[in-house]
């Protein structure tokens, strides 16, 4: 660490700043971010980027007689939206005063923990709102809501059941109808071999604005996914990067001639009111990104959706096989619950620079940024 950011370094106690604890022990940061060092900064935004998978604001800090710009990584902004955040919170001009973790591989960049606006109000990086100070009668409030599944028809006119809709993954601990296995990935030699050198870090599909898989993708983030039924396609819409699933209802077998993709081809059949879906066809990729366990193109995924009808949830149960990458079989579960809101474009942009790059590689980004080369510039710890 550097003389200036040290001088910025201020060690925050559990109870410290806004009397809230911060809590940052989540893998899903904590490889990107030093979790061991806190870190208070007071400045002036600059500019404020509301995108996926993680939102920005800029912000220039008054160090040592220099200004430097400074950029905190937050939540996505479709999530962020759900919560009530607006991008007119964020005005430029306007002082910031928040506290985070600094990057681990790149200056000048954190992760926020809490932050306090001029006009008083304060925001958790994935918390709700609160006001301080100030009183707000148009004080934001969650635009989401629960629809359930008792008041809208059990089958459509084609006799379908009725699965379509808006639906978003069931938050950890709302319901123990859903009860995912626990069982774990098992890769065999040659999976084991594929996934040498895989450092979530650098790696990971989803840095790079790529959904990772079909599991995976259907409840990461928890965006809202829009599922459209008709009698010959179904149509899963994810809401996390914006993929599009069509599960074929007029097919009874795989074509010969399919061509290779992250979604496969699938297929579909009624058995009493559970919608059996057969893929294959996938490119290989990965089918764990934080732990890099991959899937080849030998992989097959079923899938069997059904309302739970007594908790209004659309369940999927998924069996896995993969003979060249996975022992045996890997099986799962998870469940989404009807919501009164549509679903809203992902539209990736990967903002989070060097940070999250092996130093030295050129990487090219899947939404059009392009190529970023960087250096080495230490040893990756």
């Amino acid at each position: 660490m550097n003389k200036k950011k040290k001088q910025l370094v201020r060690i925050i106690f559990i109870f410290g700043f806004f009397g809230l604890e911060i809590a940052f022990a989540h893998h899903a940061f904590a490889p990107h971010f030093d979790t061991n060092i806190e870190i208070n900064l007071i400045g002036t935004i600059t500019e404020y980027r509301f995108v996926n998978p993680h939102s920005y604001i800029y912000f220039d800090v008054e160090e040592g007689g220099e200004t430097v710009n400074w950029r905190c990584e937050m939540g996505p902004a479709g999530r962020l939206k759900r919560m009530g955040w607006s991008e007119d919170f964020f005005v430029p001009g306007q002082t910031v005063d928040m506290t985070g973790n600094p990057a681990r591989r790149e200056e000048n960049v954190c992760i926020l923990g809490m932050m306090r606006l001029e006009s008083g109000l304060e925001l958790a990086r994935e918390g709700p709102l609160s006001r301080v100070s100030i009183e707000r009668e148009d004080e934001p409030t969650r635009s989401e809501e629960i629809a359930g599944t008792l008041d809208r028809p059990r089958y459509l006119e084609n006799g379908q059941p009725n699965i379509s809709g808006s639906w978003r993954t069931v938050s950890k601990g709302r319901d123990a109808v859903v009860k995912p296995s626990g069982a774990q990935i098992i890769p065999t030699a040659a999976g084991r071999a594929a996934a040498e050198g895989y450092d979530m870090r650098f790696d990971s599909p989803i840095m790079r604005c790529h959904y990772a898989n079909l599991i995976e993708g259907f409840h990461h983030g928890n965006t809202i996914n829009e599922i459209s039924q008709g009698t010959d396609e179904i149509t899963i819409q994810y809401g996390f990067m914006d993929v599009v699933r069509v599960i074929h209802m007029n097919l009874d077998q795989h074509p010969d001639n399919i061509v290779l993709s992250a979604t496969g081809h699938s297929i579909g059949t009624w058995d009493g009111d559970t919608l059996v879906v057969d893929t294959i066809g996938f490119e290989p990729g990965v089918l764990e990104h934080l732990t890099g366990i991959k899937h080849s193109e030998q992989l097959h995924a079923v899938e069997r959706f059904f309302i739970d009808e007594q908790a209004d949830y659309l369940m999927r149960e998924y069996i896995l096989t993969d003979p060249l990458y996975i022992e045996g079989e890997y099986s799962n579960m998870d469940g989404q619950e009807l919501v009164d809101a549509p679903y809203e474009p992902y539209n990736c942009i990967e903002l989070t620079g060097e940070n999250n790059i092996r130093p030295g590689e050129q990487v090219t980004y899947h939404n059009g940024i392009g190529s970023v080369d960087f250096a080495p510039k230490e040893q990756v710890d």
